[in-house]
């Protein structure tokens, strides 16, 4: 069993949650297709509260990955080997300052320094430097994302930076997404043409046959129990009002 939507897209990676669903947005939706009124047999097949949305939580680089979180039932309990858990999404802007200033502090004293000088300096700012001011355990977590020969430090930058080198595949090229990506605006949400359907998708361009409409990413139920329905009766509270409850001793 699984529940559809595009929703689920979003990776789950506490340290580089960069979006998060923004349930209000459903509270204003228009109710389509209602007649309140009308008696038909489409009345209650489909609500006014649909399209939760997605919300930056940040400004997000064209090619990053999406990422949410979704609870704390998710998380992982086994320990990182490499260590990469204990920097942050917030780390990263400042771990590329950092070599920012080293890039720019070599390329000032340039004339003045021979190779191996400025490889003592180098390692000096990687060993001790670093790890003071950051803690050990993230202090060295930095050190071995940095390339052994300064020298090398533009090219890093070039790479995508200290979270591209973190995770790889977490920022694509748009020449990537080009090629390996699914369009998501394909379609459109609107009032159904059918009369009382509730809800339609209208193509937003002209569709060539066989072409995907819309991915329809998939999220596992690994409880089906979770999706029985249960005969309900009313009871009532002085102060309440009515309200249902599962009928006791029913089956599913």
């Amino acid at each position: 069993t699984a529940i559809p939507g595009i929703g689920v897209l979003g990776g789950w990676n506490p340290k580089m949650t960069n979006a998060d669903f923004n349930h209000s947005l459903a509270y204003r939706r228009p109710a389509w297709g209602e007649e309140a009124t009308v008696a038909h047999p489409g009345r209650g097949a489909s609500s006014s509260y649909f399209e939760v949305s997605i919300s930056a939580l940040e400004t997000i680089p064209a090619g990053m990955e999406i990422f949410i979180n979704y609870g704390d039932n998710w998380e992982d309990d086994e320990e990182d080997e490499n260590g990469t858990d204990s920097i942050s999404a917030e780390d990263h802007p400042k771990i590329d300052e950092t070599i920012d200033k080293m890039i720019e502090f070599f390329d000032k004293h340039e004339a003045a320094l021979d190779a191996q000088t400025k490889q003592e300096i180098y390692n000096f700012l990687k060993a001790d430097v670093l790890i003071a001011a950051a803690g050990s355990k993230k202090g060295k977590v930095i050190s071995n994302m940095l390339p052994e020969n300064p020298d090398e430090l533009k090219d890093l930058k070039a790479r995508g930076g200290s979270l591209k080198m973190t995770y790889p595949r977490t920022l694509r090229s748009l020449p990537w997404l080009a090629k390996h990506g699914r369009c998501m605006d394909n379609i459109r949400p609107g009032p159904s043409t059918i009369p009382h359907a509730g809800r339609g998708a209208f193509a937003t361009r002209n569709l060539r046959e066989g072409t995907i409409v819309a991915p329809m990413p998939l999220i596992q139920i690994t409880d089906s129990e979770i999706l029985d329905m249960h005969p309900l009766v009313v009871r009532t509270d002085e102060e309440e009002g009515d309200y249902f409850v599962r009928k006791s001793g029913a089956e599913p």
